[in-house]
């Protein structure tokens, strides 16, 4: 039977990869679909309407406006299935009984590293997560870890893995779009961080290690409140030259992109459980396209880089490693691409997990 579905998403729709494929996924198995989101790009998406709430506010008020417009709008639409994107979503997503409510818990929310320094903070979204997810159906999470974590915090809730994978149809073809873009010589190499500009995501890491490899640019596409100290950091290395900062690219162009790389960063730190627990969605992005990845020795992410022998896994905070494993991946990194295994590396190959916790 057909349903009608609604994504809440806390965020852009066309910045979001999980969303997009999700969407991509209830558009294909025939479902009629709507998007609330907070952010003010196109008003539709394959030809299924989006609903834009404005939260350009300050402080706390952003989430009671966005809880308040969100559960007017479900009140029109009467979904059989609301799928909440993020925590900030979950509380108008369970405002109506008797639906389908499915939690996208992408991370641990109430451990995020931004609120670590806050704990008021921590608290209130611990206790939204604790009052909300028991009136879900299922809550999804994206690695084994976050699951073991939710089980913990909160009895009796059902828990369905699906690792954050990107869709086959994103696997481009080298263009060189992003040697064009930043006017790089093909024997120049890229370094790349893609993702949220946060601290402890080791894109200090990249910025000192490219003052030890001449022939390198690091290249950074997301933004964030990070920014202005990753511009501050790059300053005092003197590599304002070679550090070339894109901002956010939509996901569907950011692939283009991706693919130009000769290494993928995802170094982070494992300054909060959240953390600790990462397995983030640019590992497999990487691996989809052909970059080898160095990462985190953290255990989600040296789990998957070992097993699909995507790349290397290293220490945060040992820099010396960190060189010796950039000159061993961009030394061979022929072989390093031949032996990249990313045929299980896909949403498609677990679509049907998603499709089943819609029905």
């Amino acid at each position: 039977m057909k349903k009608t579905i609604v994504i809440i998403f806390f965020g852009d729709f066309f910045y979001d990869a999980r969303c997009i494929n999700m969407a991509n996924s209830i558009i294909d198995d025939g479902h009629k679909l709507y998007i609330i989101d907070s952010g003010n790009s196109a008003s539709q998406f394959r030809g299924m309407q989006i609903f834009h709430v404005n939260v350009m506010v300050d402080g706390f008020y952003k989430y009671v406006k966005f809880f308040t417009k969100t559960k007017q709008l479900i009140s029109k639409i009467h979904p059989t299935t609301i799928i909440a994107s993020d925590l900030y979503s979950l509380p108008s997503a369970c405002s109506f009984k008797e639906k389908n409510i499915i939690y996208d818990s992408r991370e641990i929310y109430s451990q995020h590293a931004g609120m670590i320094n806050n704990k008021m903070k921590q608290f209130f979204w611990h206790m939204i997560e604790k009052i909300f997810i028991k009136k879900t159906n299922v809550v999804l999470v994206t690695a084994d870890g976050d699951k073991a974590i939710l089980n913990k915090l909160y009895n009796e809730i059902k828990i369905q893995i699906l690792y954050n994978l990107p869709s086959i149809k994103m696997k481009m073809k080298k263009e060189n779009l992003l040697r064009k873009k930043i006017n790089l010589l093909n024997n120049e190499k890229i370094f790349l961080y893609q993702g949220v500009l946060h601290p402890g995501r080791g894109i200090k890491n990249m910025i000192m290690l490219i003052k030890e490899f001449d022939d390198c640019h690091g290249v950074i596409i997301g933004d964030g409140p990070y920014k202005d100290k990753i511009l501050e950091f790059a300053k005092k290395y003197d590599l304002l030259h070679r550090i070339h900062m894109l901002g956010r690219v939509k996901y569907t162009q950011m692939m283009k992109l991706t693919v130009d790389a000769d290494i993928g960063f995802s170094i982070i730190k494992p300054i909060s459980q959240s953390y600790e627990q990462a397995l983030p969605n640019k590992l497999f992005e990487y691996a989809l396209v052909k970059v080898p990845v160095i990462c985190s020795d953290l255990v989600e992410m040296q789990q998957i880089v070992n097993k699909h022998k995507i790349g290397i896994s290293v220490s945060y905070n040992n820099m010396v490693k960190q060189k010796m494993v950039l000159n061993e991946l961009l030394k061979n990194k022929p072989k390093y691409i031949k032996d990249l295994k990313t045929e299980n590396l896909i949403w498609e190959n677990q679509e049907s997990k998603f499709l089943q916790v819609i029905y």
